[in-house]
């Protein structure tokens, strides 16, 4: 027979991976819309949760800006002397950004290993959802970024450094790092209940992402090589920093940056979506 006749594929494993992929991401997405009806459940209790952690001290939640501000103050005119050559007023901006940013990113991505264990009453009991608790650890430290804010608003005062008309782009950089962390905390989530150890792996690894990370150096160009290149082009967070800080603090859009986000995006959702439905089944056993 000419081998030229058959398939390439077999026709009906292809439809079946094709609507495999469509079950799981409408499995997930399903299940997040069903989250967005009630969002009393988690989005409540996020700012209620981060109120009664401060309930009695003095300056409440303020407290969240407080540790940020001394490490940016204080560290970033130390750094900023040395990676910088005799200091800049820019580096403070540099540096509390990146703070900031890597503490939204580091805190979603490490608590969401652990989840669904923290929630595991709630969710056996029928009281939240898997995706209620994903989208209320969001939440949270999405509240904490604003505390952290203001941090950066003090810093942008202190150095007289005026935003441009560039930081609009925020409007949309911001949410897409958002919804790029959400498909990363389900899967650092599903595989944190399969796996108890997979937590202390992932802060072991994101300990050392920071000082890989540009937040308190800089990626000037005579430092650029070879090695330089690798820890920015495959580090995932540097797309998402330079994505916020970019626009905010040197007035440029990340056109690159910008791009391999919103590729990320999809892929990462369906990977996403496959290992939530394959693993859905079975979360409540792991717990």
């Amino acid at each position: 027979m000419n081998q030229t006749l058959l398939p390439s594929k077999n026709p009906v494993r292809q439809v079946a991976e094709n609507v495999s992929s469509r079950a799981g991401l409408s499995t997930l997405l399903g299940d997040f819309y069903k989250s967005t009806q009630s969002s009393g459940s988690w989005f409540y209790a996020s700012w209620i949760e981060t109120l009664l952690q401060y309930r009695s001290t003095k300056l409440g939640p303020l407290w969240i800006s407080v540790g940020t501000a001394l490490f940016v103050f204080v560290v970033g005119s130390l750094y900023g002397r040395v990676v910088l050559s005799g200091g800049s007023n820019i580096y403070l901006a540099h540096l509390a950004v990146g703070l900031v940013l890597w503490y939204l990113m580091q805190r979603i991505v490490v608590v969401g290993c652990n989840i669904f264990i923290i929630n595991r009453s709630a969710i056996l009991d029928g009281v939240s959802s898997y995706t209620d608790v994903i989208l209320g650890l969001v939440t949270k430290n999405l509240i904490i970024l604003i505390h952290n804010f203001v941090v950066i608003v003090l810093v942008f005062i202190y150095i007289g450094l005026a935003p441009t008309t560039t930081a609009l782009a925020l409007f949309f950089t911001l949410p897409l790092v958002v919804a790029n962390l959400l498909w990363v905390c389900v899967i650092v989530a599903v595989l944190g209940a399969r796996y108890p150890d997979f937590q202390e792996m992932v802060g072991a690894v994101l300990r050392l992402f920071f000082f890989l990370t540009p937040i308190l150096w800089i990626p000037h160009q005579h430092v650029r090589g070879p090695f330089v290149d690798a820890a920015l082009y495959l580090n995932p967070f540097y797309y998402m920093l330079e994505a916020v800080r970019e626009p905010l603090v040197y007035g440029q859009i990340p056109v690159f940056e910008i791009g391999v986000l919103i590729v990320a995006l999809p892929i990462g959702w369906l990977l996403a979506s496959l290992l939530y439905m394959r693993a859905r089944n079975s979360l409540a056993l792991w717990l």
